[in-house]
């Protein structure tokens, strides 16, 4: 700032907000202006803090680049209605320059580093105000950027500062930004994300000056002169004055090569009328404000132009020779060679100039003020300046001084000998990027935009997403390529801005990468549409898009973004991603399926299974439809034996599927071995056998999994629902399998080489198994209760409480509680009535009489669904059926019996596995073939462990490994066969004892019965719990007081470890050679 100022006092190092005027006091000019700093510093760090660096309002933001105007629809409405206002001639002037190269700069406000940048209506690019005469390169690219800074303005550059009513005297200067759209050639082309990239050429050209500057005063030798300051005073003039040091010229490499001085801040200048150069003349407007001349012989004019300072140039600097009064001329002492034909030529009055030099130099010889430039190496530009205030000594200051930061000495007081090198105080330049112009043949053919744009605070409405993402449509893959097919939903974003939306939004789609889908507003049609939507917002902030997919991509994305006025988008985009529904992209797992292992997709599985339909011995696996009556599963099995073929594998559709008569599974000759998967695709599928078994024989493999199976008639002796015959291997897993049975069984299997059943649920009931249930409930206030125990079958004992459940649940609170109390008399009244006498067929057992007690105490609870007390029916039910049931389940002998003596050395295991784990099982367990009568338990197994361990008696146990474990089951038993067989050979005091497993491992169990029993050559039970559920507190196993006998068992060595006992403890005879126990806990192992 040149102006005639005292000095600047503003520092924003000093925190100051506020400047106070106090009253009777000197106002000087420093004071005013310091207000006014420290107002405009706040205004633009606040704005810069909130705004950012560089940024301009999204609606209104300038120096947006238009290269034609030939259609107006294509540019913003307010560029239109301006050009559309002007006259033929001038529009026709400015299609002229846009055609030739040049280009327009969009009104509005722009801000860099918080300066307010402004453009009142469109300029071409090369008549901007303070840059005329602008251009781009030729052929390239270019970068525009804005170079904004501050320019003082005195009455010789706006003559309108003058007041004509004080006689045209200037009174306030004044202080212009001045912001210049530049161009930058870029001789390596436009980088890779060229808005945030680094740009060496720019980086240079904006780069700070980094010159710094020391001031002090000299001290020298006093003199006994009276007029002089004497040499303790530091600044020696004798007038305040505001020193300026300002650069005059830079190298090519911007060092400085140059420096001015001037005692009164430049601020002396005159308008410049005209020049003789010839003469070496100049003739100005004024010399001076008083009577004699400012300009003096040995000073320096600096001649100047606005185009010059626009430009940040220095202007001729040349020294006076003589001054010529009366013709108010300069004569200088060299000729001028500069036409300065710019606006508002001047002449500007400096003291000295000097060329740049290391240590320190003279200001104003005899003033005592020196400077020096911290390090000539350093950047600086033309026009950069310090400022050095100097106080004269006055009768109450004895010594004069300059006003200049010191670093502190040992006393932590400012030392005059050490000044601080401070940067320049201006002119500071401030820069920011607008974007990229590409040029071919002097015309714009590209343009990158990278102003960054941002709404007003009350104006920002936000994108969010509602619904629509994630969707899936299936395709019609036989129809023509072009076909599209929509989503089930639209796709739905929400626009959103508190509760002040100014104006109409829209939300543009666009299908992203291109393809041949569609894009159209909700409801819209289909003709026309294209891969991009501009869709509007409506009264509820929503905006709807229909998308339709193209039939050749698996996933396909849409982008949606915020729109503003002019079409550009101002969200970061909110992405749909939809997917056609494909067998090909869903994943399949082939589990067992050994033909299908290295298939990975749906449409993979369905390729090879489709091979595979025609061919003789293929391993599809045929779904079976309960509903299809032409293609039932008898007649599906038949027609698949018949072809003769290595593999069958039926899948059962969820229903019923009724078999009338005997359904027989086994290959029509043994030259082939055939493998038969019988599985539900879901529990719900349902085998109701209404007249004979099912009966697998001769199979190499038979596997029956994830189904129910119901028997719809009665088991009789010695035969079973499901009966595997001579089965290489059999394996039952996830089935609930149920029967009737007088005295059959559930499920039977024979002479098989492996067996497995797991995870399965077996039920065995008896006609007889809930007789007494129904003869407990006879009294009418009950009776309903007891009609769902008079049905055996448990499909329909379900629907039957139900209805029961639901008649409870319909009792009044007072109603309950009176059922509850007479429940549990009757039940009391029964217990009693049993309790110390022989039982029989109609006793209830301990189980029971627990189920029956928790029905009793819940028939008083309120709000329970009639599901509730069905359940509990339910476990009376169960209770029953384990006190009172069939066979659920026989283990024949395994197919290869070898009889090979233990004590020979021959393994245990001949190659068969019985594996039975982790069911639940309402029923009995036989194993080797059905039981009889006497069991185990009536024999006289203490003679026989003397003869087993005399070695008189010995067993012969081929029968493989057998493994029972993780089950819940009421007991196991052994064949009645062998019971007989050991009999004889007890009665003959000697002989061997055939046919028994090799290994048997009960463990893990949970054995609610008592009486089991077990023959093995090597036998272990651990970790099993005994409950005595099914025959505590009457049985006539009742051994001793206090104990009850849980099993027995004849073995050539047996380990018992971790049993448990409950209620009472278990007592468990043991007749074997070899035999020991540890850990047991109311479980006594009684080793003979």
């Amino acid at each position: 700032m040149k102006g005639d100022f005292t000095r600047d006092t503003f520092h924003p190092d000093k925190h100051h907000r506020q400047v106070l005027m106090q009253q009777g006091r000197v106002q000087l000019d420093a004071d005013w202006n310091e207000q006014a700093a420290i107002a405009a510093r706040r205004d633009e760090t606040t704005l810069q803090d909130v705004a950012g660096d560089c940024g301009g309002p999204a609606e209104g933001a300038a120096f947006g680049v238009i290269t034609s105007l030939a259609d107006l629809t294509k540019v913003p409405p307010s560029i239109a209605a301006w050009f559309n206002a002007l006259p033929a001639a001038e529009q026709a002037r400015i299609h002229g320059a846009l055609g030739k190269g040049d280009f327009l700069l969009s009104p509005g406000r722009y801000y860099v580093d918080g300066i307010q940048c402004e453009l009142e209506q469109p300029i071409l690019f090369s008549e901007q105000a303070d840059l005329p005469g602008a251009t781009l390169v030729a052929n390239g690219a270019n970068l525009l950027y804005l170079d904004v800074w501050q320019r003082h303005l005195t009455a010789l550059e706006d003559r309108a500062l003058l007041e004509s009513a004080l006689g045209g005297v200037d009174t306030a200067t004044r202080v212009k930004t001045v912001w210049q759209v530049r161009a930058l050639n870029l001789a390596g082309g436009i980088p890779p994300a060229a808005c945030a990239a680094s740009i060496p050429e720019y980086d240079k050209l904006t780069a700070p000056s980094t010159l710094r500057l020391q001031a002090q005063t000299q001290v020298v030798p006093d003199n006994s002169d009276p007029c002089q300051v004497p040499e303790t005073v530091g600044y020696k003039g004798l007038e305040n004055q505001l020193y300026r040091v300002e650069i005059h010229e830079v190298d090519t490499a911007g060092k400085p090569k140059q420096w001015k001085w001037s005692r009164e801040n430049a601020a002396i200048t005159s308008r410049l009328v005209s020049i003789d150069a010839t003469n070496k003349k100049l003739f100005v407007e004024s010399l001076g404000r008083g009577p004699s001349s400012d300009f003096a012989r040995g000073q320096f004019v600096e001649i100047l132009d606005d185009t010059i300072e626009l430009a940040g140039g220095a202007g001729e600097l040349i020294e006076i020779d003589d001054i010529e009064e009366a013709r108010r001329a300069i004569v200088l002492k060299d000729k001028p060679t500069g036409a300065y034909n710019g606006t508002n030529p001047k002449v500007r009055r400096w003291e000295g100039v000097e060329p740049a030099a290391t240590g320190w130099l003279k200001v104003d010889d005899g003033s005592g003020i020196e400077i020096q430039f911290s390090d000539l190496s350093s950047r600086c530009r033309v026009g950069d300046y310090w400022q050095i205030p100097a106080r004269a000594a006055t009768a109450t200051s004895a010594g004069g001084d300059i006003e200049w930061p010191r670093n502190p000495n040992a006393q932590g007081q400012p030392d005059p000998a050490n000044p601080i090198a401070v940067l320049p105080r201006g002119v500071e330049h401030h820069y920011g990027r607008l974007g990229f112009v590409t040029t071919v043949n002097g015309s714009p053919s590209q343009f990158t935009d990278c102003r960054c744009l941002w709404p007003s605070l009350n104006n920002v409405p936000q994108l969010f997403y509602v619904s629509g993402d994630g969707q899936e449509v299936m395709p019609d893959l036989t129809a023509p390529a072009e076909t599209v097919f929509p989503l089930p939903q639209p796709l739905i974003v929400g626009v959103a801005n508190g509760h002040c939306v100014s104006r109409p939004l829209k939300v543009r789609f666009t299908i992203q990468p291109k393809s041949t889908g569609r894009l159209v507003a909700a409801g819209g049609a289909l003709a026309g549409a294209t891969n991009e939507a501009d869709v509007d917002v409506d009264a509820n902030g929503l905006a709807a898009c229909d998308f339709y997919l193209d039939g050749g991509n698996y996933s396909q994305r849409v982008k949606a973004q915020l729109l503003d006025a002019s079409g550009n988008p101002v969200s970061l985009p909110i992405l749909f991603n939809a997917t056609l529904s494909l067998a090909a992209q869903v994943a399949y797992q082939p589990g067992d399926c050994d033909a299908l292992k290295s298939v990975t997709t749906v449409q993979a599985a369905l390729d090879t299974l489709c091979a595979a339909l025609g061919e003789e011995h293929g391993c599809c696996c045929v779904p079976v439809d309960p509903n299809d009556h032409e293609h039932t599963l008898s007649k599906i099995i038949r027609e698949l034996l018949a072809k003769a073929p290595t593999e069958i594998c039926l899948c059962l559709l969820p229903g019923d599927h009724v078999v009338e008569e005997e359904l027989r599974i086994a290959p029509e000759s043994d030259k082939r071995p055939l493998h038969v998967t019988i599985r539900g695709c879901s529990p719900a599928a349902r085998i109701v056998l209404k007249s004979g078994p099912l009966r697998a024989a001769r199979l190499a493999s038979f596997t029956l999994s994830d189904l129910e199976l119901v028997a719809g008639f009665v088991i009789e002796q010695g035969r079973g629902a499901v009966e595997c015959e001579a089965c290489g291997e059999v394996r039952v897993a996830a089935c609930r399998l149920g029967a009737l049975t007088a005295r059959g069984a559930v499920l039977v299997i024979r002479r098989a080489n492996c067996v497995r059943v797991q995870n399965c649920f077996l039920e065995a009931a008896v006609v007889e198994s809930l007789r007494p249930l129904v003869g407990l409930f006879a009294p009418a206030q009950v009776k309903f209760l007891g009609k769902p125990f008079a049905i055996p079958e448990g499909d329909r004992f379900a629907r039957a409480a139900l209805d029961a459940g639901a008649e409870l649940a319909k009792l009044s609170p007072a109603d309950r509680k009176s059922l509850t109390s007479l429940l549990e008399e009757m039940i009391g009244a029964k217990f009693e009535a049993e309790l110390g006498h022989p039982p029989d067929f109609g006793r209830l057992t301990l189980g029971e009489f627990d189920s029956l007690s928790r029905l009793a105490a819940s028939v008083s609870v309120e709000s329970k669904e009639p599901a509730f007390f069905a359940g509990l029916l339910a476990d009376v039910r169960t209770a029953a059926i384990k006190a009172r049931g069939g066979i659920a389940l026989v283990l024949g002998e395994l197919a290869r019996a070898a009889f090979t003596p233990i004590h020979l050395g021959a393994p245990a295991d001949a190659g068969e596995l019985v594996i039975v784990e982790h069911n639940r099982i309402h029923g009995t367990v036989a194993l080797l073939d059905f039981p009889g009568s006497p069991g185990l338990s009536a024999l006289p197994l203490s003679a026989l462990a003397k003869q087993l361990q005399s070695r008189a008696v010995r067993l012969h146990s081929p029968q493989g490994g057998w493994q029972l474990r993780g089950n819940r089951l009421v007991r196991v038993v052994v064949a009645g066969v062998l019971v007989k067989q050991i009999a004889a050979v007890l009665q003959a005091g000697k002989g061997g004892i055939n046919g028994a497993p090799g290994s048997f491992a009960l463990s893990d169990n949970i054995i609610d019965g008592l009486e089991c029993e077990l023959v093995a050559g090597q036998l272990s039970l651990s970790g099993n719990k005994f409950t005595l559920q099914t025959s505590i507190p009457i049985h006539p196993a009742i051994s001793a007081p206090g104990t009850a006998a849980v099993g027995s068992s004849v073995s050539d060595n047996a380990t018992f470890v971790g049993n448990l006992g409950q209620t009472l403890p278990g007592e468990w005879p043991a007749a074997a050679r070899r035999a020991d126990q540890a850990a047991n806990v109311d479980f006594q192992t009684n080793i003979l």
